[in-house]
C-alpha cells in the first residue's frame, strides 16, 4: 500500500490459559503428550471458528498476522466504523464457542482474547522480514501485549480508542457489554500512566455470576460516561493515544493540519528514517527498511 494512504488497523489475541501448566503436568515419557494435542487442536480448530463467525458477522477480511507458542495473532484494515463492531462480535462469539468445546471435553485450559487498534503510517510502522512476512510495531502494539494481561475467559480486554470506537456504534452493540472497573500502570505504556483496563463481557457462567453479584446497578446512563471518558482520556494522552480517523468513513471528521503535515513528511524522508521516528520504532539489524501504510488518525480536540 501507498505511504500517503492512511489506513487503520484492529489487532486480535487469542491466547491459551494454564497451557504452561498443562505442559508440566503431562509431559511424561509420551510421544504425543496430552498437551501438544491441546495446542494442534488450539492452531487447527480456532482459525476455522473464527473465519465461520467472520462470515456471519460480515466483516472485512481478517488476516493471520502471527503464532508465538500458545498465542495466534490476526489483523485487520477496518474501511468502517462498524468494521470495529462486527470484527469484535465475530471474535467474542468464536470465543465462546471454543471455549464451550473446551468445558465438554473437561480440558485444563481455556481461551482469552484482547483486542486493540494502531493506525499507519504515523505512530506505528510496518517492518518486513527476511521470510517475506511483515511485523508491526509502535506504542499501541506493546499496549495492547500488555493489555492481555488483564483478560480471562470473560474479560476480553479492549484498548481505550478501540472502546471509544464501539461506544460510538451504541445502537448496534446488542449483546456486548463493555465494563471498567481499574486503571493499572503497565510498563513501557504511558509512561507508567494507569492506563484504563475496559472489556467486553464474554460467556463464562461462574465468573459472569460473581461479576453480576458486585455489579447490579448498569444503565445506559453508564454506557455514555464511559464513552466520555475514553474521549478524555485519550485527550489527556497529547497525542500519545490518537483518536481513530478512517478515510472514506461518514464519521470522525477530517485529519487536522499538523496530521497531514507530518504524514505528507514521511514522503520526503528516507525509509529507515521514516521508521525510526514517532515513537521509537526500529528496523532489525540485516533487514531492509520499508514503509507501508495501515491507519488514518485524529489528534483528539
Amino acid at each position: 500500500m501507498s505511504i500517503d494512504v492512511p489506513a487503520l488497523r484492529l489487532f486480535l489475541s487469542a491466547d491459551l490459559i494454564g497451557s504452561t501448566a498443562l505442559k508440566s503436568e503431562t509431559s511424561g515419557g509420551n510421544d504425543e503428550p496430552e498437551w501438544l494435542k491441546t495446542f494442534i487442536s488450539f492452531y487447527e480448530e480456532f482459525p476455522a471458528i473464527l473465519a465461520e463467525n467472520c462470515k456471519k458477522h460480515d466483516t472485512p477480511n481478517i488476516e493471520f498476522w502471527k503464532g508465538i507458542g500458545d498465542e495466534l495473532l490476526w489483523f485487520v484494515s477496518l474501511s468502517q466504523v462498524s468494521d470495529s463492531l462486527n470484527v469484535v462480535k465475530a471474535f467474542k462469539a468464536a470465543l465462546e464457542l471454543y471455549n464451550r468445546k473446551l468445558d465438554d471435553f473437561d480440558k485444563k485450559v481455556r481461551l482469552k482474547g484482547t483486542a486493540w487498534i494502531a493506525g499507519f503510517p504515523i505512530t506505528h510502522k510496518v517492518v518486513p522480514l527476511p521470510n517475506g512476512g511483515t511485523d508491526y510495531i509502535g506504542p499501541s502494539i506493546d499496549a495492547g501485549f500488555r493489555l492481555s494481561r488483564f483478560s480471562t475467559r470473560m474479560r476480553m480486554v479492549v484498548s481505550v480508542d478501540l472502546a471509544w470506537m464501539l461506544l460510538q456504534c451504541q445502537s448496534k452493540m446488542d449483546e456486548l457489554r463493555l465494563c471498567f472497573d481499574a486503571s493499572e500502570s503497565m510498563k513501557g505504556v504511558l509512561s507508567g500512566r494507569p492506563y484504563p483496563v475496559i472489556w467486553i463481557q464474554c460467556e463464562s457462567p461462574l465468573e459472569q455470576l460473581e461479576y453480576e453479584l458486585c455489579h447490579s446497578n448498569r444503565s445506559t446512563e453508564w454506557d455514555r460516561r464511559l464513552g466520555d471518558f475514553c474521549a478524555d482520556f485519550i485527550r489527556s494522552t497529547d497525542g500519545k493515544i490518537i483518536s481513530p480517523f478512517i478515510t472514506g468513513a461518514n464519521r470522525f471528521g477530517t485529519p487536522p493540519e499538523s496530521f497531514l503535515t507530518r504524514l505528507n513528511g514521511l514522503k520526503d524522508k528516507d525509509p529507515v528514517d521514516a521508521l525510526t521516528e514517532n515513537g521509537g520504532s526500529f528496523v532489525p539489524e540485516g533487514q531492509q527498511a520499508s514503509v507501508d501504510m495501515v491507519v488514518h488518525l485524529k489528534v483528539a480536540p
